[in-house]
């Protein structure tokens, strides 16, 4: 067009306006940019789309920025623009991704579980059975056609759940951790090495487990350990087991080193045979109580699975018996 209006004004001819061609040169440069641009939103939305789950975490800022400088591209273009429908479809385009973006923050919180996803499955109205979360092939394209937006209350909470979820997990791990490496001390008493649990480290075990006791039981009245529950429940029986075999073997203790004081004296062994016998069998059970222990430190382990030194430990609940014959012929 403009080589032919140079022609004309060569030739001294009037010079034609081609005002229609003019608009239409104006309309098709706009449209340009405003497919161009659109082909850029399409191919960004594409690509986050078919990102694999486990990998949105890390990209949730480039995905950001990159649809948030798209929608300040949109912005810049020509004001006429604006009042195209397609400029509106782009802009719902580039919107609706960036409504949805604190959606998939919220999402990406480690301690979002599958058990979460299947409630966030079925509060999109989809079927849970039909839902396949594998790991190596779930993205974000999964996600969105769930139509997260639509169920945005319903997500917030599920998410607000999974991280009061995650406290509580990692105050039981604290707890399990605390009891991994915790083992009995042994103090010698008289001529008997280890003769005897050390009376101080009992007290700093049993302080240990009224605080873990108590945490287990603040976590199992809350409203979210509904998940843990089997493990809560795990360790209230594991920690139970500890206390109540610390309880019968410290009274048990009590009352040996009473009565071996008493039986360590011959004149009173010679005054009392029968008792000064009995108290043999009870002592060598004692002795048996403290070596097997010594073989197996651990406080979990020993008070839970050694199932002998639990039977020792019930034998010699006799001590009491002793104490009370030798008490009362003291009396007579």
């Amino acid at each position: 067009m403009c080589n032919l209006q140079e022609r004309e004004m060569l030739f001294g001819l009037v010079v034609t306006e081609y005002d229609n061609l003019l608009r239409v040169q104006s309309e098709l440069d706009l449209l340009t940019s405003l497919y161009s641009l659109h082909t850029r939103v399409e191919q960004s939305v594409a690509s986050f789309s078919e990102r694999v789950w486990i990998m949105i975490s890390t990209s949730f800022n480039t995905m950001s920025s990159t649809l948030h400088g798209l929608q300040k591209d949109l912005y810049a273009l020509p004001r006429i623009l604006r009042e195209w429908p397609a400029f509106d479809d782009l802009s719902k385009t580039i919107s609706d991704f960036i409504t949805i973006l604190p959606i998939i923050s919220n999402l990406c919180h480690p301690g979002i579980r599958r058990r979460h996803w299947m409630q966030i499955v079925s509060a999109a109205g989809q079927q849970t059975s039909t839902f396949n979360f594998n790991i190596d092939t779930f993205k974000l394209k999964h996600v969105m056609a769930l139509n997260p937006a639509n169920i945005r209350v319903e997500i917030d909470e599920v998410c607000r759940t999974a991280m009061k979820e995650l406290e509580i997990e990692a105050k039981v791990q604290g707890l399990g951790e605390q009891w991994t490496d915790r083992v009995f001390q042994f103090a010698d008493y008289k001529d008997r090495p280890g003769g005897i649990l050390d009376p101080n480290s009992i007290l700093e075990i049993m302080k240990t487990l009224d605080e873990s006791i108590a945490d287990l039981m603040l976590i199992s009245n809350t409203n979210v350990a509904e998940a843990l529950s089997e493990e809560v429940d795990s360790w209230m029986a594991k920690l139970s087991a500890v206390s109540e075999v610390i309880e019968s073997w410290s009274y048990v203790q009590t009352k040996w080193t009473f009565m071996e004081t008493v039986f360590a004296d011959p004149n009173l062994s010679e005054q009392l045979p029968q008792d000064a016998k009995r108290f043999q069998k009870v002592d060598s059970n004692y002795n048996k109580l403290m070596s097997r222990a010594s073989t197996n430190r651990h406080v979990i382990n020993c008070c839970n699975n050694d199932h002998q030194l639990k039977s020792l430990l019930r034998h010699l609940i006799e001590v009491e018996f002793l104490k009370s014959q030798f008490t009362h012929k003291c009396t007579i």
